[in-house]
């Protein structure tokens, strides 16, 4: 059997409603008939190449998709995507952010191939890669791509738990010190002189 990557972070509101039955009453969920059947794991590709990891759009956002592509060996992702609901905004290029850091914290390659948005890859570092095509323009974007040579990244490896220790560090060094401040002595060499008057 193939391996098939079902999207495991759908869209709320879009491509699932949360809360259904309490929100029943409001008419223009009917839009959303029916909930996403949603994925319940990550799926690599064993290619000739290398190991090809995947994503599907919203799931970009999310350090935590990523990652566990990566964990699971993805060497390279592909990340497709529809932005037709972003219009001529700047939400494409907020996305294209988000998958640079992407990128950069799982120290992979990713192809973020749109078909209404911004198309490009992107490095291992999160550099942009030579060409980006435009939105709302039929493009085909040839360029080469290369796969993670190096070993997994502190994020790939530890997760959330390096976040979690960076912010209690933040917050332990932003803790006022309760200690009352002891009485500052001036030394004799630096205590004022009187002056003689001529």
């Amino acid at each position: 059997i193939e391996p098939e990557y079902l999207k495991r972070h759908p869209v709320p509101f879009g491509e699932y409603v949360p809360f259904r039955d309490s929100l029943s009453f409001i008419p223009a969920l009917d839009a959303v008939p029916r909930d996403m059947i949603r994925g319940d794991r990550p799926v690599v590709f064993e290619l000739t190449e290398g190991v090809l990891g995947s994503a599907i759009s919203f799931e970009g956002a999310f350090a935590r998709t990523i990652r566990s592509e990566v964990a699971e060996g993805a060497e390279l992702l592909v990340l497709p995507s529809n932005e037709g609901s972003y219009g001529r905004t700047e939400a494409s290029d907020q996305f294209v952010g988000m998958v640079r850091m992407r990128a950069a914290e799982t120290g992979t390659p990713i192809v973020l191939a749109a078909i209404t948005g911004k198309s490009l890859v992107i490095a291992a570092d999160g550099a942009l890669g030579e060409e980006v095509t435009s939105l709302f323009v039929p493009s085909v974007l040839i360029q080469d791509v290369n796969w993670r040579t190096a070993g997994q990244t502190l994020y790939v490896r530890y997760g959330d738990w390096l976040q979690i220790l960076a912010i209690v560090a933040g917050a332990i060094a932003v803790i006022p010190n309760r200690r009352r401040p002891s009485a500052i002595t001036t030394p004799p060499w630096a205590q004022p002189r009187a002056t003689i008057g001529s």
